[in-house]
């Protein structure tokens, strides 16, 4: 009985110990599942993201007051809390567009105006752990010369890919080999006189480099894609365009274990505006497949990176945003045969920019910039913020206008009958229905004949998601827009939804 009462005596503590840690582990499971966050930063625009030991660096261009522009580095910690930050440049423009990790340091590179030989020149900065320059050097001629990108070699030296106008006015793809210290080893140019060539990528092969960008020279007219495979010395051995009837960009290259993923923009659409383009090509630039994506509106994809199941996408978009025109952070999910699984929106109602993106487990990091807007006596002012969000790897909510619907005559709140497009006569009730409403932080609602419209009519914080709108209006030659944008979740991603409305309520109620 004694040996019993032991047994049950040390067995409650236990009991309480494992239910203990069985709780915290739930706990922490679901911090870890729930893990969001968006902040913005200094005036400026982010051009990259590097994961690091301790959080992320990135780079980009900081906007003064008088809108002048200086490279920078910015440390944020794994919660997007800043670390420090530091601006690179002179009295002209100067832009960073690439960070890598070396092993006493990091290497920026991008372009000055402020330094160099004349109009923009490439540009290469060596700082220290906590961003200190160390040295900088320039490359170019007295023409203007763009540095996009550039890569750690494996001789422990550098490459540096961009457009230069240098050699020719119209712009040609410029190769630069660097040594350890960034002194110059060779440059090649490619393209043809008095044609318009770019670089805007570079990889490292067993055999040589890859550079992507574009072409006026070669391919099916207009500007093509464009994949040159060099030597290690910068000798060609072979190059492929990809394009349709219009025009078509490369942004990013992307090396996967049976060949290459090319991202791009193309304008041969079926409407005319920008899609983007991502080509999937062996190791030889032999086209496997291609796929297009975007709605009636631009899309511009500016990063990718490999995923567990797939690829993530990091672009702009103005097809799911609150404003007509403006353009929002995009975010692309697609599997391994590029077909898309899901995509999300973020942003405001000026004009934000999705950069660039990193992959961590059940989340993404993405970076950019967006434009706070900033109330002042009646009018607004806008400027733009480096921004960076962890969104979670889920769905995205869908939001919808339940009331207008579209192509329904309504007169005095009441739905009459279905017309072609949408009549209001006198005040309505605006009614949204969303997918989750539990992850919705909050619903603006707009009402505007004008592209641009910065303040919304209401907010609403808590469902049901309703306002009547009973103002003086009359719109019968041009539609008013209502739009309402759903945020959700702690990356505030948005979902959106419009109505074209045409409305006359000459004698609004009390």
């Amino acid at each position: 009985m004694k040996s019993s009462m032991k047994l049950i005596s040390l067995g409650i503590p236990v009991l309480i110990l494992l239910s203990t840690l069985a709780m915290n582990h739930l706990h922490c499971a679901g911090e870890k599942e729930s893990k969001e966050w968006s902040k913005t930063y200094m005036a400026g625009v982010a051009e990259d993201i590097l994961k690091t030991r301790d959080g992320y660096l990135l780079t980009g261009y900081y906007i003064g007051k008088d809108y002048d522009f200086d490279a920078f580095l910015l440390k944020i910690d794994k919660e997007g809390n800043e670390i420090w930050n530091k601006t690179y440049g002179g009295c002209k423009g100067d832009f960073g567009n690439k960070v890598i990790e070396v092993e006493d340091g990091y290497i920026v590179g991008g372009y000055t105006e402020s330094y160099g030989n004349g109009g923009a020149d490439f540009w290469i900065i060596k700082v220290d752990k906590d961003g200190r320059e160390i040295w900088n050097k320039t490359y170019g001629g007295k023409r203007s010369d763009f540095g996009k990108d550039i890569i750690k070699t494996s001789d422990d030296g550098y490459i540096m890919v961009g457009e230069t106008e240098t050699f020719d006015l119209r712009g040609d793809v410029w190769v630069v080999k660097l040594d350890s210290q960034g002194n110059e080893v060779w440059n090649r140019t490619y393209g043809t006189w008095g044609k318009s060539e770019g670089a805007s990528r570079i990889l490292e092969t067993e055999d040589g480099y890859i550079v992507s960008g574009f072409t006026s020279s070669y391919g099916n007219g207009g500007w093509d894609i464009w994949l040159i495979k060099i030597d290690r010395e910068g000798n060609e051995i072979w190059n492929k365009t990809y394009g349709y009837w219009d025009m078509e960009w490369s942004y990013d290259l992307l090396k996967v274990s049976d060949g290459y993923l090319i991202m791009g923009e193309t304008t041969s659409t079926p409407t005319g505006w920008n899609d983007i383009l991502l080509i999937k090509v062996d190791k030889n630039g032999k086209e496997v497949w291609s796929r297009r994506y975007g709605e009636k509106g631009v899309e511009i994809g500016h990063d990718i990176k490999e995923t567990k199941d797939g690829f993530i996408i990091a672009g702009t978009t103005d097809s799911y945003t609150l404003s007509v025109g403006i353009f929002d952070i995009w975010l692309l999910k697609i599997d391994k045969e590029g077909n898309e699984i899901w995509n999300k929106t973020f942003g405001s109602r000026g004009t934000d920019w999705g950069r660039g993106v990193i992959c961590e487990e059940d989340s993404y990091i993405v970076a950019g910039a967006i434009t706070k807007i900033i109330p002042r006596d009646g009018n607004v002012k806008r400027e733009f913020r480096v921004w960076v969000a962890r969104c979670s790897d889920s769905p995205p909510i869908s939001v919808k206008i339940e009331k207008p619907k579209e192509g329904y005559l309504y007169i005095f709140d009441r739905e009459i009958l279905p017309l072609g497009k949408t009549f209001i006569i006198g005040g309505i009730t605006i009614k949204v229905a969303a997918s989750n409403e539990s992850l919705i932080k909050r619903v603006e609602i707009y009402v505007s004949d004008r592209t641009y419209e910065y303040i919304p009519k209401t907010v609403i914080y808590e469902p049901p998601y309703e306002w009547k709108w009973n103002e003086r209006a009359l719109y019968l030659a041009n539609p008013e827009v209502i739009i309402v944008g759903a945020y959700y979740g702690d990356a505030e991603a948005v979902a959106v939804d419009k109505v074209l409305v045409y409305i006359i309520n000459l004698f609004p109620d009390g």
